[in-house]
C-alpha cells in the first residue's frame, strides 16, 4: 500500500485499474455496478488490497443473489474481476520487458529507487499484485514471536527466526506508462479502431484549442525531457492542459489528454 503517491506516479493497484477500466469502458460502467463494487475498486491501494478483493466481490454477489433461485442477475461482476486479472498481466509482462519503469518507495525514509525489469520475472512478483508492496531483505534475521505463547516452553517452540528487511510500495511511472499504453505494444495499440468498432466517440472538447494550448506550452519552455528543467515530463504538459481547462468547468480525462499530447509531440 503507497501511504504516500508523488507526482509523477501510480500506485501499482491503481496502474492496473486504469488499464482495466480503459480496454472495455462499457463494462466499467458506473451506472451497471452497485455503489458496493464502485467503491472495492476505489479503494484498492488506499484502504483495501487485491488480495482482499475476491471476497468482498463474493459478498456483493451473495446480496444480489435471487433469493429463490440463487441466480446473479448477470456476470459482470466476475467479467470485471477477470478484467482486473488480467490487466494485472498485462502490466508485469511490460514491466519485465522494461517497456515501463516501476520505482520501489520505502516507507521509513521515503527514498526511491528504480526496478530492474528482471526483478519482474521472479517467481514471487505475482505476490506483489497482493497489496502493491514488497518486503526488501536487509541481511540478518531477528526472532519474532509464534503465538500463542506457551510459558515454560523453550525459546524453539515461542519463537522463531525471520529475515531483516524493509517495507516499500511499489509505483508506476507515468511518463512510461503514458508511452507504453499507447505504443504499438501496448494494450491501446489499436485504440482508434476499437473507437470506430464502437462507432465512435462524439468530439465532446475542442481539441483543436486544446492542442494549441498544449503545443503553445512546448514553444515557450522546449520540448519536455530530463534535460529541460522548465518541462522535464509531458506530464507536466498533460497537467497544466487540465488544469487551464478545470477552470473553464470541463474535466479532461488524464489518460486521454496525455494519449494526444504524445501524438502532437510525434508531429513537431
Amino acid at each position: 500500500m503507497a501511504d504516500f503517491v508523488p507526482k509523477g506516479f501510480y500506485a501499482l493497484e491503481r496502474a492496473v485499474l486504469l488499464i482495466a477500466r480503459e480496454l472495455d469502458e462499457r463494462l466499467w460502467d458506473h451506472a451497471k455496478m452497485t455503489l458496493s463494487e464502485i467503491n472495492a475498486y476505489e479503494r484498492l491501494g488506499e484502504t483495501s488490497h487485491y488480495k482482499d478483493l475476491r471476497r468482498t466481490l463474493e459478498d456483493i454477489e451473495l446480496s444480489l443473489r435471487d433469493r429463490k433461485t440463487g441466480e446473479l442477475p448477470d456476470d459482470s461482476i466476475e467479467k470485471r474481476f477477470n478484467a482486473y486479472q488480467e490487466s494485472q498481466q498485462l502490466l508485469r509482462a511490460a514491466l519485465n520487458a522494461g517497456e515501463l519503469r516501476s520505482y520501489l518507495q520505502f516507507a521509513e525514509t521515503g527514498e526511491r529507487s528504480e526496478q530492474p525489469p528482471e526483478a519482474w520475472a521472479q517467481v514471487n512478483a505475482t505476490n506483489w499484485f497482493d497489496d502493491g508492496q514488497i518486503y526488501v531483505l536487509t541481511g540478518g534475521t531477528h526472532r519474532i514471536l509464534l503465538p500463542p505463547y506457551i510459558p515454560g516452553a523453550s525459546d524453539d517452540v515461542n519463537f522463531a527466526n525471520a529475515p531483516n528487511g524493509v517495507w516499500a510500495s511499489i509505483l508506476i511511472e507515468k511518463d512510461s506508462f503514458s508511452d507504453w499504453y499507447y505504443s504499438a505494444a501496448g494494450p491501446m495499440a489499436n485504440v482508434e479502431a476499437i473507437e470506430r468498432d464502437r462507432g465512435g466517440r462524439p468530439l465532446e472538447y475542442d481539441w483543436d484549442a486544446i492542442k494549441e494550448y498544449a503545443l503553445g506550452l512546448v514553444k515557450q519552455r522546449g520540448r519536455p525531457g530530463r534535460a529541460n528543467k522548465r518541462l522535464p515530463s509531458k506530464s507536466q504538459i498533460a497537467e497544466a492542459v487540465m488544469n487551464e481547462w478545470a477552470k473553464k468547468g470541463v474535466d479532461l480525462a488524464e489518460s486521454t489528454v496525455r494519449r494526444y499530447i504524445k501524438a502532437w509531440l510525434k508531429d513537431l
